[in-house]
């Protein structure tokens, strides 16, 4: 391999890593974005309707869908040396130089002195261009997306779970109880009309609604 063919491979392989690189960082940021919001939203709506769910399977399920899906559509998007090729014609105004000179050195080399003097051109405009000036590295504006839905993320996390409601099952318990006391305070009444004051089947029935009005206190309360 000549000197300018290896000045020329050498800097494709460069910008395809750099341009790898960006892409990757932008299907990560993709993904972080979209994984947060959408987990945000749904640990919202399980935090009001399902408080005693667990959410954190919720999370690493989904976060880790959306980063498996953001590799699997890079890697099956990465930029190839040719792309790299057209990426160094377009940012340094080569009008398919690089490109053509891709297809020869891929071909097994130049033949014949045309050839020749195209990669000698090539390699003398290009081969000495840093990478950074075809493919600068460089947050995204919208990458700022990532962050600010992280943010919302955690502000769903230390949602308080809703407190669930009276169920069927312990509105009928309450309304026993409420019986029971109502029974126990209506015979403790009608026992202390029928006993003289200060005996001792007095003070029992007196005792007696005072328990009935203890188990009603508890209802007071709450309510």
């Amino acid at each position: 391999m000549s000197e300018d063919v290896a000045k020329i491979v050498r800097l494709q392989r460069r910008v395809m890593w750099r341009r790898r690189l960006l892409s990757l960082q932008d299907q990560l940021a993709a993904a972080g974005a979209t994984g947060a919001i959408i987990t945000a939203i749904l640990v919202v709506l399980i935090r009001l309707r399902a408080p005693q769910t667990a959410v954190w399977a919720l999370v690493l399920g989904v976060l880790g869908l959306s980063s498996m899906a953001a590799l699997i559509r890079w890697f099956f998007s990465r930029a190839h040396e040719r792309d790299a090729a057209f990426l160094i014609d377009e940012a340094l105004g080569l009008e398919d130089r690089v490109a053509t000179a891709h297809l020869i050195i891929e071909r097994g080399g130049p033949r014949g002195a045309l050839e020749e003097a195209l990669i000698e051109d090539t390699a003398e405009r290009a081969g000495n261009q840093p990478a950074s000036s075809v493919i600068p590295l460089r947050m995204r504006q919208w990458h700022a997306l990532a962050p600010l839905s992280v943010i919302a993320l955690v502000a769903a996390l230390m949602i308080t779970p809703r407190a669930l409601p009276v169920t069927e099952s312990s509105a009928a318990e309450r309304a026993d109880i409420d019986n029971a006391a109502d029974h126990l305070e209506r015979t403790a009444a009608e026992v202390e009309q029928l006993v003289p004051d200060g005996s001792e089947t007095g003070r029992l029935a007196n005792e007696q609604a005072e328990l009935g009005r203890g188990l009603r206190r508890p209802t007071v309360t709450r309510a």
